[in-house]
């Protein structure tokens, strides 16, 4: 494999060296472990903020759904007074 891949002869060392020094290898593969619980809490906090944000994106539309619908119900029970009034103003 050295022979084939010159450049990687002090990876291929340390690698090879790592079987008798157990400990290190452990502590190596903690901290990578360690960073990468800290990417995916920092992810899936990320995840949540983007959720959050499009949850009162959608929230606001739906409000301002509401504030017309209200504002149309305002306009119809107007009208149906008006038009209850003209009905009445006829009947007598």
């Amino acid at each position: 494999m050295i022979e084939a891949y010159p450049e990687f002869t002090e990876l291929y060392r340390e690698v090879f060296d790592f079987r008798y020094h157990k400990k290190e290898l452990v502590s190596m593969y903690s901290e990578a472990l360690r960073i990468l619980d800290q990417n995916t809490v920092e992810l899936m906090v990320e995840l949540q903020q983007e959720e959050i944000k499009a949850l009162r994106e959608k929230n606001l539309r739906q409000e301002e759904e509401m504030r017309r619908q209200e504002t149309e119900n305002f306009r119809q029970k107007e009208e149906i007074l008006r038009l209850q009034k003209l009905l009445d103003q006829k009947n007598t």
